[in-house]
């Protein structure tokens, strides 16, 4: 039986040579739509500061539309895709 959720292995594949497996990897979001109810969806990018020093823990962005050009004025790593 196929579990309910499952990724496509090709994806996988191809997701996993961008990404590469040297560190565990953290997806992150900061800002929700202004179209849309936004209260407790957004929140200063500053807060991920302190996750991005985890030994071997990489963050990538996973923001999209309005709020994307913030990404130039956070002041720890973060891969942009």
């Amino acid at each position: 039986m196929n579990p309910y959720l499952f990724a496509d292995q090709h994806r996988v594949k191809k997701w996993g040579e961008i990404l590469g497996a040297n560190r565990f990897k953290f997806g992150i979001c900061w800002r929700g739509s202004k179209a849309k109810i936004d209260v407790g969806r957004s929140f200063p990018r500053s807060l991920f500061e302190a996750i991005s020093k985890i030994p071997n823990l990489e963050l990538i962005s996973l923001h999209k539309g309005e709020g994307e050009d913030q990404i130039s004025n956070i002041d720890f790593d973060i891969t942009r895709l």
